[in-house]
C-alpha cells in the first residue's frame, strides 16, 4: 500500500493536493490515479492546488491535469493550500451535500480566491 492509498483510507473528508505547475501530477502512474478515483467514488473531496507561488490551477490545459480531472479532482484555482485547508474544514461544518461542497469550493466565498480564475 502505498502512502497515498494509506492516507485515502483513513476516515476523512477531504484532502488538498498540491500539484506542480496548473495543476499537473503523475498521470503515467495508474495506482495514483486509481487511489484518487477511489476515494472520490467514496466522497472524499479532492482539492488540487499549486506549489507555485503565483498562477492558477488549470487542469484542462494538459494531460496530466485531465488525469486528475477523470479521477474527480477539483480545481483549488488560485486558492493557497491553506486557504483551500480553512475553506474546505468549513464547508464539510456547515453542509452535508459533496455535490453543494464541491460547487461551493469553486466560487469565491470570502476574497480566497480571484473570480476571474474560476471558470
Amino acid at each position: 500500500m502505498t502512502i497515498l492509498e494509506h492516507v485515502l483510507a483513513q476516515e476523512i473528508n477531504g484532502i488538498i493536493l498540491e500539484s506542480y505547475g496548473t495543476g499537473n501530477a503523475p498521470n503515467q502512474n495508474p495506482s495514483f490515479l486509481s487511489a484518487l478515483q477511489q476515494a472520490n467514488d467514496r466522497g472524499i473531496v479532492i482539492v488540487n492546488c499549486t506549489q507555485c507561488l503565483q498562477g492558477s490551477v488549470k487542469m484542462q490545459n494538459y494531460s496530466t491535469g485531465h488525469a486528475l480531472l477523470d479521477a474527480g479532482v477539483i480545481s483549488g484555482y488560485d486558492m493557497t493550500p491553506e486557504a483551500a485547508l480553512t475553506k474546505l474544514s468549513w464547508l464539510f461544518s456547515s453542509h452535508q451535500d459533496i455535490t453543494d461542497i464541491k460547487a461551493k469550493m469553486a466560487q469565491n466565498l470570502r476574497g480566497e480566491l480571484t473570480e476571474e480564475k474560476v471558470l
